[in-house]
């Protein structure tokens, strides 16, 4: 091992503030060393500022390069550093603050002897280096931390609640509201006035009509879905979102890219994406698998389908489904925070583009993957894909889910427009907190714009035209598998107080009676079937089996009859040809 050279060792010492790194138009030659280019920053901050300073002058190698004309001040240099004079300004030897003459330069110094070989058996050993603080070449970043809340934290201490009859923002916190914000909250205040009045109060919910297209999940009972006042008072809060208010956004986007078309990308409707929805054996995941299918192939020749997901039910991740290239991209802003099981998710995504591929599904080149451990098709999962991270202790992940999706539509918006109209700031990655924190704001805006516009009014695309009762709300609640915590009253009862069942069966249907059909009371249901005998009527717990029974009976009674019709047709016409051929 050779010996170390006490040169080579780093110093702490800053070696650009020696080197002069301006430029001038009008000269082009090294300065003496005494002049202001060469001095360290600290004497440049002690010292008036000299003529040489004020021009930059860039440091060349040329000593060849006339003078300024006209300019008696300007004087010939005396010479260019040698190599050994800026060895030794490198490292730290300051230079002479004599003046420069026009004498020759002093004669180069010996370089320095090489260190004495240390004894036998024993190794020099450098000098450590300390750990560099900050980013440098060698070192990432710090991780950016970024302002999450904008509400004020209460005077208590205490969680923010919604309690019904009360407005969502008092009145020193509306300065965070704009647009339909206010309006939404007004709207909220009147219902509940309204519902409080009431002796048996409706759930405070907006009813939300999923538009009959393909691209949705909207067989029953997934074609309605609700919005309770409690989500809106969680969006104005920057709460944690229910997954229905991140579906209403989803479909809205889906809705705004089947007008304009831009190329290449789609949303998928999230209301399958629950681990409690995609367990192994289940209906619900059965179908989740055969949407997604369907879903690819609608949009085959899509490479980015954005599908948010709800690991257990709480948290909210934004994947990036790519089926030509088997790829699937997990945006998790709390991944560094928080680890989540995806496994279930991951499944039914293998599942549904394997039968992508059995159905006609193509790939690119090379685009086709294998998974290791069933040797079947699936996706190649990058679960720790690097996008915008919340800071510790955020409960705001479908904020950052809401974001992507705002941002991969708006640049897919984007390329569908001539090069010369792009905007390269909007399409770049880079984003400041504060422009992070308006962007939520913008989407607590928008959310508030779809639910006036388009669910609460009449005339909207999401609207229900039929108010459904309490029973029916509550009963669609328990099928779509949400349970969610509603709206309280006086701060601790539940706002409406869920319905008492004084029996297991609360449908009955009416095979044979006076009017048959499906009823909800059991005083109605005797009145029909009076003076009636036999099985003539059933009950049932919920309404979905009590209709799905009457459909079915209805069904068999219409095949019935026209086996009675037929039937009596063959036998008039085998008594007319009897009577023919005898």
């Amino acid at each position: 091992m050779a010996p170390l050279d006490g040169n080579d060792v780093d110093d702490d010492d800053d070696i650009d503030a020696y080197i002069n790194t301006g430029a001038c138009s009008q000269d082009m030659y090294m300065p003496p060393m005494d002049e202001q280019a060469f001095r360290t920053h600290g004497d440049q901050l002690s010292r008036p500022p000299t003529v040489t300073k004020q021009r930059l002058v860039f440091t060349g190698l040329s000593q060849d390069t006339p003078p300024e004309a006209g300019n008696p001040a300007q004087v010939k240099p005396a010479t260019v550093f040698s190599p050994n004079t800026l060895r030794k300004t490198i490292i730290g030897e300051p230079p002479k603050s004599t003046p420069a003459t026009s004498e020759a330069p002093p004669a180069p110094e010996a370089p320095p002897s090489a260190p004495q070989a240390p004894p036998v058996g024993q190794v020099k050993k450098g000098r450590k280096r300390g750990a560099k603080k900050g980013a440098s070449s060698s070192q990432p970043a710090p991780k950016r931390i970024r302002a999450d809340d904008m509400v004020p934290p209460t005077p208590d201490g205490l969680p923010r609640c919604h309690e019904a009859g009360k407005p969502i923002l008092p009145p020193d916190m509306e300065h965070l509201a704009s647009g339909q914000m206010l309006p939404l909250q007004h709207s909220i205040h009147y219902q509940e006035s309204v519902l409080l009045k009431e002796k048996d109060p409706n759930y405070p919910v907006f009813s939300v009509k999923v538009p009959s297209d393909q691209n949705f999940v909207n067989e029953d009972p997934a074609d309605i879905f609700f919005i309770a006042f409690e989500d809106v008072f969680n969006l104005f809060h920057s709460k944690r979102l229910d997954y229905n208010l991140v579906r209403l956004y989803a479909i809205n986007l889906q809705m705004k890219i089947n007008r304009e078309r831009p190329r290449h990308i789609a949303v998928a409707d999230p209301y399958y994406m629950r681990d409690s929805q995609l367990q192994d054996g289940s209906r619900t995941r059965t179908k989740a698998v055969r949407y997604l299918q369907n879903f690819m192939l609608m949009h085959k020749e899509s490479n980015t389908i954005l599908l948010p997901v709800f690991p257990e039910d709480k948290y909210c991740t934004l994947i990036i489904l790519d089926p030509k290239w088997s790829l699937a991209q997990y945006f998790d802003s709390s991944s560094t925070t928080t680890k989540k099981d995806y496994k279930r998710i991951r499944g039914v995504l293998d599942e549904a583009i394997l039968g992508y591929s059995k159905s006609g599904g193509t790939f690119d080149k090379n685009g086709q993957y294998i998974r290791p451990d069933t040797k079947k098709i699936g996706f190649k999962h990058v679960i720790n894909f690097p996008c915008i991270k919340q800071p510790a202790g955020s409960i705001k992940e479908a904020f950052y889910v809401l974001h992507h999706l705002k941002g991969f539509v708006e640049d897919a918006e984007m390329m569908s427009l001539p090069p010369s109209k792009r905007d390269p700031i909007k399409m770049s990655g880079e984003i400041s907190d504060d422009d992070l924190r308006e962007d939520f704001h913008r989407i607590q805006v928008k959310l508030s714009e779809i639910i006036l516009q388009d669910v609460s009014n009449g005339s909207g695309l999401l609207h229900a035209a039929r108010a459904l009762p309490k029973r029916d709300i509550e009963e669609r609640l328990h099928r779509q598998g949400d349970g969610r915590t509603w709206t309280t009253k006086d701060l601790y009862k539940p706002f409406p107080e869920p319905l008492k069942k004084t029996s297991q069966m609360t449908y009955y249907v009416v095979f044979e009676g006076r009017v048959p059909g499906v009823y909800e009371e059991w005083e109605e249901c005797k009145k029909q079937v009076h003076k009636f005998s036999g099985n003539c009527y059933k009950g049932y717990p919920t309404r979905h089996e009590a209709v799905a029974k009457w459909r079915a009976h209805q069904a068999n009674k219409s095949k019935m009859k026209t086996f009675l019709v037929l039937s009596l047709l063959l036998t008039i016409v085998a008594a007319v040809l009897y009577f023919i051929l005898v």
